[in-house]
Formats: C-alpha cells, structure tokens, sequence
C-alpha cells in the first residue's frame, strides 16, 4: 500500500496521532489532508477535550474513530491504552490473574481485553503490561503482577493469545522492562539494573514467550539498560528511545522479534530533553517502527535526514514491512477491519471468576477465619483510602459483614500513637478489620495514610484482621507481625470485590489465592 506515496507520506504512515493534534487543525479533513498519519491514539477523556475544541461540537467516542477513518485516504490503526464497553467493567487486574495461577483465567482476560477494544473499534492494544514485580520501591503506574519468571511468561503469553484471537494487536511492554528502579519513567529516565544474565532469565523469558504466541508489537521505554549498552545514539541519553543497541541489536535481532516496535509516548519526562521534534527523529533513527504522539513537524526532519543520509532509507523500508505486517494481520478490507462479536457480558463474567479465584489467606495464626456473628457480633471496620472511590470499596465490605449478622461500625482511618486512647476505641469489639485501599508507595500520601499505618500496630494482634486490597507486599513490608491478613490482589472498588472478601471471611467460600510474589514473614 505504499508505493504510490511520496517520502514524506510514508514518513507519516509511522506517526500515531493524539487528538491535541487533531484539534490544532480545526477539523478532521484538515488534519489527515495535511498530516496523512498511519495511526490515531484513543482516549475518550482524549476525545471529549477534543470535542471542546473543535468546531464540529460534541464528539461520541465511536464518532471520534469514524470521523478520523472518513477523513484519511489511507486504512488507518486505532491504538489505545485501554477502553471498556459503556456500562461495563474494566478488565481485571493482572495481580489477580496472577494469583489464581490459571492461564485460562489469563486468556480469558485477554479476551476481555480484546472485546472490549473492538467494542469500540480499536484495532490495537497497547498492553499488557509484562513488567515484573522485582523491587517494591518501583513507583511505575505501571501494572506489576508477580516477582516469578515462569507464571509471568505463561500468564502474558496467554493474555497475548486471548487479545489476538479477537483480531486485536497486542503489545507487550516496557522494553526492556521496569520493575527494579524507584524513578517512575513518565518523570525522569528509568533503569533496569539487571544484569544480562539475570535479565535473560526474567524478562528475556516473558518476551520470547509473548513472541512464540505471535504478539505483533512491542513498546519501548524510557529506560538504559546499561548491562547491555551504556550508550544512546549520536550522544543521547542511553535510554531504549535513543539506543539502536537496544531496540535494534537486542530487540528485533538478539531476540528476533519480527514484528512493530512502538515508541512509549514522545512527551514524558523521561525523554523530554528540551527538543521534542529532534528526539523523536532520534528515536526513528534507533529503531521505532511506530513514533508514539510525536510533533507533526518530526515528518519534515526524518525527510530531510534521509535525503541527507543521515538515516538510512533502510530504516524506513524496515519500519514500513513491520508496519505492514500489522496491517496484514488486521485484515484490512479497504478502510476498516471487520470487528469480532462482542459479548457484552464476557467481561464481567471473567472478572467475577478471577475475584472469586484470587483471594489468598496470608496467616491465620490467630485462628479467626472463618469469623463468626456470635463471638464475632461487633466489628470494627478501619478504612483507609486516599479518596472517595478507594473509601467507597471499603465501605462495602462494611455493608456486605451487617448484610451476614454482624454488627459493625465504620471509622476513616486511625489517628491516636498513644495504647489507652487505641485501647479506648477497640474494646468495645469483638473484632477489628483493618483494610487497606492504597498502593505500598502511598504510605507517606497524606494524613489517613501515615497516621493510621503508625497507629494499627497498636492493635490487639489477636483480635485484629488486615484486608489488603492492593500492594502484595504490605504484608511484609508494614506488618510483619500481624497473625491475620488477607491479600485480595484486586482493588476494592466494587460491590463484585467486597462480597467475595465477606464470603471468604465468614467461610461461605474457600481463599482459592495464592500469593503472586514471594513474602517473608
């Protein structure tokens, strides 16, 4: 499909668009005449800015990916991060696939995935997140789930099956891998600290599993890898952006992958060295088949730097036949693709299967699971959230035990260090529940977080259960000495959440979780 076009055209062809973009040329027909792009980004709070700035008014996300197909000449690829059916669930958290051990759970929830996507006619994924839960001061958004090398292959092999069996391209990602390093890469440069040895072992062995299930692209990141290659490209910060050693040498060549290579998005703060349209000709040069939200005015650049032979037109012939075989396996019929069925339901479904399969039971040691409403009558509910939607997950917990007989109170978090006035409140109950809504990184967040975090410790052990909605690693990490705590490896959220938590706490059903990362204590 790109014979006929011109240098810069199919310079174009490797540019995925935001919608900013979109709406500095006024109108789609604008945009895609003047910036013929390969691909567009979809976001739908993305798409509502857009519809605030554009002339054509209100925009529907399902009109926003329309518009932009009638308005380019050429097939155009819809990315995204992630989207749901409208009044649907988000997929389930990789933490919980992860601690079911069951790779069917894990195709199924790259289904999900996939469902979800065509429900709103994007072509392209850019997950699953395949990082690994290697260092617990990692402060990535991104979704870690487990610290084993051999359950994180299997499970993302199977989520790379499960979106790419509804006609979906997946992406693993971040190349060559976050999970070790405090700096969270949207901020400032992030490392791998592994050695090649060690990285083999880990994320080597997740990425050639993604690439044995035929997962079409792969995101690079804002990270060095020093152990591999200390150096960027023509003297710029050794980062997978900028650094042909790693996302040619060891990526398409020591790995053989055949298929897309995306660049992380060319506006973060790990990349950002003061000239976006310079760093993301660099980041072409070192091997991105896709250029993720770069300048328009990057075309022009890459243009002139191969008319110089600064770059290779190799390098574009490369970026092209990758480009196209995502393409090929989109299976194009002119302009669109024909989408897989959707089932509405499949979605839920899944999350409920994995909810219900995920819960672990960390330690017992004070034996008072399952909990009983007749020595159990009165129980104290400690919340403890940064806003209202991880609050409102807790509260449902609290609604779901007076729903099974007990009699409960509600208290947002603990704030006294001093045991009469703690002793004060817990013994007016047979029972405290202490349940955490937070990240491990958020301790230090605000006052409801580091109050109550100092405070619980001076809790009756015995009497005292902690539900853990989030961060696997809190029970290690804060309460070494706490004889009963629960992992639910999902965020409490919702109803689905809390009666599957009140279930396995009165003994309606059996903790059927494992833990997806090694403890100690």
């Amino acid at each position: 499909m790109f014979e006929n076009m011109t240098l810069k055209e199919k310079v174009y062809q490797t540019f995925i668009t935001y919608p900013y973009h979109i709406s500095k040329e006024g109108t789609f027909e604008k945009f895609f005449e003047k910036h013929p792009c390969g691909g567009v980004y979809f976001a739908k709070h993305a798409v509502h800015d857009l519809a605030r700035e554009m002339e054509s008014g209100a925009i529907a996300p399902k009109d926003f990916v329309k518009n932009c197909r009638n308005a380019s000449k050429n097939p155009l690829i819809v990315c995204a991060d992630g989207c749901t059916i409208d009044d649907g669930c988000n997929p389930v958290s990789a933490t919980a696939v992860a601690a079911t051990r069951n790779m069917e759970f894990a195709y199924n929830a790259g289904k999900t995935i996939g469902m979800q996507m065509n429900y709103n006619h994007v072509d392209w994924v850019l997950g699953p997140c395949t990082d690994m839960s290697l260092s617990r001061t990692n402060s990535s958004i991104s979704t870690t789930a487990t610290d084993d090398a051999e359950l994180n292959a299997a499970m993302y092999s199977a989520y790379v099956r499960g979106i790419q069996d509804q006609g979906v391209a997946a992406t693993v990602k971040h190349f060559p891998g976050i999970g070790l390093y405090h700096v969270n890469f949207h901020y400032a440069p992030g490392k791998n600290t592994q050695s090649v040895e060690e990285w083999e072992a880990t994320y080597g062995k997740s990425y050639r599993a993604c690439f044995e299930a035929g997962c079409m692209c792969v995101m690079t990141s804002h990270l060095t890898f020093e152990a591999w290659s200390n150096k960027g490209d023509d003297g710029h910060f050794p980062i997978a952006t900028f650094s042909s050693d790693i996302t040619i040498k060891l990526l398409k060549e020591h790995l053989g992958f055949k298929g897309a290579v995306v660049s992380d998005a060319l506006i973060m703060g790990g990349m950002a060295c003061g000239n976006q349209i310079e760093d993301s000709v660099q980041a072409f040069k070192s091997g991105a088949d896709f250029l993720l939200w770069p300048p328009m005015e990057t075309a022009d650049r890459i243009v002139e730097e191969i008319e110089k032979g600064n770059i290779p037109m190799s390098r574009l012939e490369d970026a092209l036949s990758r480009i196209e075989r995502v393409r090929n396996f989109l299976n194009y019929k002119g302009k669109e693709r024909e989408y897989a069925p959707v089932e509405k339901s499949f979605p839920e479904k899944n999350y409920k299967e994995v909810v219900d399969s995920s819960i672990a039971l960390i330690r017992n040691k004070a034996g008072l699971i399952p909990l009983n409403p007749n020595t159990h009558k009165k129980a104290l509910i400690i919340g403890v959230g940064r806003d209202e939607n991880e609050m409102n997950g807790i509260k449902n917990l609290d609604e779901e035990l007076k729903s099974r007989g007990f009699e409960t109170e509600f208290m947002e978090g603990l704030y006294s260090c001093w045991q009469d006035q703690v002793d004060a409140i817990q013994n007016k109950f047979d029972v405290v529940i202490v349940c955490y809504n937070i990240p491990l990184m958020s301790v230090d967040y605000c006052k409801i977080c580091f109050s109550t975090t100092w405070s619980v410790h001076l809790l009756d052990r015995d009497k005292t259960i902690f539900v853990n909605f989030k961060d696997p690693y809190f029970a290690d990490d804060y309460f070494p000495e706490a004889k009963t705590f629960i992992n639910t490896n999902t965020s409490g959220a919702n109803t689905t959440i809390a009666k599957a938590v009140a279930e396995c706490l009165v003994g309606e059903r059996e903790f059927l979780g494992k833990s997806p990362v090694k403890l100690n204590f």
